[in-house]
């Protein structure tokens, strides 16, 4: 699932990381979060978007990426 434009540009990377470290001190500060609620948090953000598929698509995959390497760092980290 990758149709948008990769390799990734270094803006796109840069706020992939932005992101991620968002997600992780966000994720610190609040540890009863579930992975259910962040996917909700990104339904609602697409939804606000304004329907624009591309950005979508590309935030949705990032917020994957970083769920998913939220996830492994939780699991290394134990």
């Amino acid at each position: 699932m990758v149709p948008f434009g990769f390799p990734p540009s270094r803006q796109s990377r840069y706020l992939a990381r932005e992101i991620f470290h968002l997600m992780k001190e966000y994720r610190t500060l609040n540890p009863d979060m579930t992975e259910r609620e962040v996917l909700a948090a990104i339904r609602i953000v697409e939804s606000e978007a304004g329907g624009n598929t591309k950005i979508m698509a590309a935030a949705l995959y990032i917020a994957l990426l970083v769920v998913s390497g939220l996830a492994v760092y939780v699991i290394i980290g134990m």
